[in-house]
């Protein structure tokens, strides 16, 4: 067999997407041929390298690569090879170094490798740093060079940009969803990119933060006691950068209130940047002190007025979940009332009501503070004010990201895209029909989950919500008729679903019809 046959028939091997074990030794023997024939060192080594990393053997693969370069002809897929090896074995900084190496060492200088590059600058960050002091600022511009070389088509590209979106969002779970429709694409395709690696080092790098945020949580109150409790506590809070000292002082309040006021207001005169987050404290700080000045009486009624909102508000009643709320509200003046009552109004569908109690909620309480901004926006969403959700949107995600808080972030950048295209300035775009019917919920509290899945099947969502308001009407023998009738009829799995969640949820709906006529 000539020369080129058997490099012709190794290829094959190495890019075959499904390969046998007798293939690696098929490969193996075929390359020994071609030494036989004396074939270079450096082709020798790196494809020994290659052939063993497909049958993931590790070690040996390893040695074949470190042979190149402590022999000097080592190539940029060297390091490449090196960097992946690296990331199976959890060696981020020799991975970060290989990667460099592999940049510099390619013939075209502006191969495009940042993301990976980022991913693991964050995770040698993390583990040579506290999460609560690494940095944030980590930015990735988004390149056309993979396209302007070939690397990847169009679509491809697009993809990979989102994947970068996310990274630069610190949105780790989209960034790996990202890279698997990548990796499907550049496999559909068989474009000479080798992406699986990538993906692996996403997963490291989520698991990575999910370890530290665990870590901290597990810490920190030890750490917050120590500070607290210290002769030197404020000096040693002091010494802290801002944010570290936000961090501390939000989690002070419930502890002790005097000391996180002192250190607040000092902190307000030097932290300029952080007005909003200052004020976000303000108000949990308003807040705590409002329920500690509650007389013995006011307290039990405060207790009492949420226990028995939260219950009949469970049960659906609203209208007597309003009435404990607003007369704890009357009693004692709480600003968490205005919260309370602002979601009674929402749910009723007041939407312009519901808006002010929340606004008001959010210059003086602090507890509920995101939830509030997340009803608000949701609202501003509906009456299609983009500009506003989006500015309440970022004001939500600076104080999540200052305060490493576990709260999930409302997604309305899909649900605004959608607006747009469809023409906001259409007077009869419904926003809550479209976004029930393309599944962009903005939450599970605002958005039934009906018609997920079912979105094409335009009658059955006209006919379902004229079930709903039958039994809003009272009608509730002629609702479960429909109801029975629906499920005889042939539907697929979805339908059959949604058609159950309906009958199961008609008490809701019956509530519903009772409380709008009492309110």
């Amino acid at each position: 067999m000539e020369t080129e046959e058997i490099k012709l028939k190794i290829k094959k091997i190495l890019y075959a997407k499904h390969s046998q074990p007798h293939e690696c030794r098929k490969a193996i023997y075929l390359l020994n041929e071609l030494k036989e024939k004396g074939i270079d060192n450096k082709y020798y080594d790196l494809t020994m390298a290659k052939i063993l990393l497909k049958f993931n053997i590790i070690a040996e693969a390893k040695y074949f690569l470190m042979n190149m370069v402590e022999n000097g002809y080592e190539q940029a897929s060297t390091y490449y090879h090196l960097y992946k090896i690296d990331i199976l074995e959890d060696n981020f900084e020799d991975a970060y170094q290989d990667l460099f190496q592999y940049k510099e060492k390619y013939q075209n200088k502006k191969v495009e490798i940042s993301l990976p590059l980022t991913m693991l600058e964050i995770i040698l960050d993390l583990e040579r740093k506290n999460l609560l002091s690494f940095k944030k600022d980590y930015q990735i511009a988004l390149t056309d060079q993979l396209y302007e070389y070939k690397f990847l088509d169009k679509t491809a590209l697009e993809t990979y940009h989102k994947s970068i979106i996310a990274l630069n969002n610190r949105d780790y779970t989209e960034l790996i969803v990202e890279l698997q429709k990548l990796n499907a694409i550049v496999n559909e395709k068989k474009m000479p990119v080798d992406i699986e690696k990538v993906l692996l080092l996403a997963v490291k790098l989520k698991e990575k933060i999910n370890d530290a945020y665990m870590q901290i949580n597990n810490g920190r109150n030890n750490i917050i006691s120590k500070l607290i409790y210290s002769s030197n506590t404020d000096e040693e809070i002091r010494s802290l950068d801002i944010r570290q000292q936000l961090i501390i002082i939000d989690k002070m309040i419930k502890q002790d209130l005097e000391t996180a006021t002192r250190l607040l207001e000092e902190l307000s005169h030097k932290a300029v940047k952080y007005q909003s987050q200052i004020l976000y404290l303000k108000n949990k700080i308003n807040e705590e002190r409002a329920y500690k000045e509650l007389g013995k009486e006011q307290k039990e009624i405060y207790a009492k007025a949420i226990t028995k909102g939260r219950e009949q508000y469970h049960d659906n009643n609203l209208s007597a979940a309003y009435d404990y709320y607003a007369y704890g509200k009357y009693i004692t003046n709480h600003p968490i009332f205005d919260y309370y009552i602002g979601k009674i109004l929402y749910k009723y569908k007041n939407k312009d009501e519901a808006y002010k109690y929340f606004k008001v909620y959010i210059e003086k309480g602090g507890e509920k503070y995101l939830k509030a901004l997340l009803y608000l926006a949701a609202i501003e969403v509906s009456n299609k004010k983009i500009k506003s959700a989006k500015k309440i949107r970022d004001l939500q995600q600076l104080i999540i990201n200052t305060f490493n808080i576990d709260f999930e972030v409302i997604k309305v950048d899909r649900l605004i895209d959608r607006i747009i295209k469809q023409g906001r300035n259409d007077k009869g775009f419904d926003v809550h029909k479209f976004a029930v019917s393309h599944n962009l919920m903005l939450s599970e509290e605002f958005f039934d989950l009906e018609y997920n899945g079912i979105s094409n099947d335009k009658e059955l969502c006209k006919e379902l919500e004229i079930i709903k308001e039958k039994y809003r009407n009272g009608r509730i023998t002629k609702a479960n008729k429909r109801i029975e009738q629906l499920l005889k009829e042939n539907k697929g799995y979805y339908q059959r679903k949604n058609i159950e969640g309906i009958a199961k949820r008609k008490k809701l709906y019956i509530n519903q019809g009772k409380n709008s006529k009492n309110y």
